[in-house]
């Protein structure tokens, strides 16, 4: 494996010779054994023509992404970005959209009050069934007039939900943790207690995978109007890179991805591009063309989103 010496980025392909992203002279490869005396095994060297071939192939591919970079950039002024948001809030139902997620929140607040934290009470699927479909998309029957936070594309949804409210209802430790995330307001404090229950969490049940979408699904349900039911924390690094909203490489825990990417998203499309808006229609705004079955005017998402077949997805 090799290493760049400027950005850090590694390379396990050690063919390569330079840089793709700063065009700096990589680092030797990583060599375990470098200390023991081995026989030394000289053998002839690569053609010259086929090693300018090869370097030649790395800056092109370099220069490649470099104009991509470029390109990107030059389209996200502040101009046109505020014109596609105001053309996208025409068609939003911004209002509708405030009224159901009131509502299903405190839906939400009642069945963790009620039926997680209540001792006395035994939880049935018929009691975290809605709760799910308002979560997951692929988590239930569609019913007119409820909302999901985000699709997760997990293999059975369904279940895997029902194991992880089965374990928050008989783990007390970790449903106090996330009863205090839920409580909580002050980010700093939040980041703490998610890294918290990061570390109480030994189930695998996904509330505190890597991509964070559960937790953060959860956050969102909770509290919609200060949480972005943008879930999954790769995407969201996508577009924290594409709009120059912060580096996601300076975040050091993982209470810290899920909070500081949360509050630089907001924050940054506010501060940069003027656009003061709840964190719902945000989301959909940046998952245009297409979000949840609505179709906007706007076409955002391919300005971040390189991958957009990935696994995680909010539509």
């Amino acid at each position: 494996m090799k290493s760049c010496p400027e950005c850090n980025r590694t390379y396990f392909d050690e063919t390569f010779a330079f840089c793709l992203a700063d065009r700096s002279l990589l680092s030797a490869p990583f060599d375990p054994e470098a200390t023991q005396v081995l026989p030394t095994v000289i053998e002839p060297p690569a053609p010259v023509a086929d090693v300018n071939r090869g370097i030649a192939h790395e800056l092109n591919r370099s220069d490649e992404r470099l104009e991509q970079t470029k390109e990107r950039k030059e389209h996200h002024n502040f101009s046109e970005i505020k014109r596609f948001f105001q053309q996208f809030l025409s068609t939003y139902p911004l209002e509708r959209q405030n009224e159901i997620w009131k509502g299903q929140s405190q839906t939400f607040k009642h069945f963790w009050k009620e039926k997680i934290l209540n001792p006395r009470y035994e939880l049935i699927p018929d009691d975290t069934n809605p709760i799910i479909e308002m979560l997951d998309t692929c988590g239930g029957g569609y019913r007119e007039g409820v909302e999901s936070v985000a699709r997760t594309n997990w293999r059975k949804p369904q279940y895997r939900w029902g194991c992880l409210f089965e374990d928050l209802k008989n783990n007390k430790t970790i449903q106090h943790t996330l009863d205090q995330i839920f409580d909580e307001t002050n980010d700093t404090s939040l980041i703490g207690l998610i890294n918290s229950l990061a570390k109480e969490n030994k189930e695998k049940n996904y509330l505190t995978a890597k991509s964070a979408i559960a937790i953060n699904a959860l956050l969102f349900i909770n509290n919609p109007s200060k949480v972005l039911k943008i879930v999954s924390l790769d995407h969201r690094f996508q577009i924290m890179r594409a709009f120059d909203l912060g580096d996601d490489r300076e975040f050091k825990s993982y209470g810290q991805e899920i909070i500081l990417s949360n509050r630089r998203m907001i924050d940054g499309f506010k501060e940069r591009f003027a656009i003061d808006t709840e964190p719902m229609a945000l989301t959909e705004f940046l998952y245009s063309p297409t979000c949840w079955g609505r179709t906007y005017p706007t076409h955002i998402r391919p300005m971040w989103d390189t991958h957009p077949s990935s696994k995680s997805k909010n539509s």
